[in-house]
């Protein structure tokens, strides 16, 4: 028997790794760190926005987003409605829809209206429909 044999064996996971930290003390195991993010349209505007606007008719000391809006507020007292809907739904809210869907045909109610002719004809086309069903799953 060699010393292998008398090595004690250390504990692994499923995929065959020891325990614990499987890197060298120092050593990471993402040296890049992880990738930046990308910006999105709405943190660039935002940046922007903030920036001192170099319009010659800004209020002294206005930011970009500052100039837009009085130039949007303007727009709606010269009547433009898209302006006029932009200011009204950032500072109301925007109106909520009812969506309520009534149905005044429901079966009960076509029952009640039907005559026993129809009735009669809709029972047959019942039975005539559950006969197809039943000699389409027989074969």
């Amino acid at each position: 028997m060699g010393d292998a044999d008398n090595a004690v064996k250390q504990p692994t996971n499923r995929r065959g790794r020891g325990f614990g930290t499987p890197f060298k003390p120092g050593q990471s195991g993402n040296p890049n760190g992880r990738p930046r993010k990308e910006k999105s349209v709405a943190e660039i505007l935002r940046r922007i926005g903030k920036e001192p606007s170099e319009k010659d008719d800004a209020v002294e000391g206005a930011s970009r987003l500052e100039y837009v809006l009085r130039k949007t507020y303007a727009d709606a007292e010269d009547g433009n409605a898209h302006s006029r809907d932009f200011i009204v739904d950032r500072t109301e809210g925007k109106p909520t829809e009812d969506k309520t869907i009534r149905m005044d045909n429901t079966i009960d109610s076509m029952l009640q209206n039907a005559s026993d002719e129809d009735l009669d004809a809709a029972i047959i086309a019942m039975e005539d429909a559950s006969s197809d069903v039943d000699d389409s799953t027989a074969g």
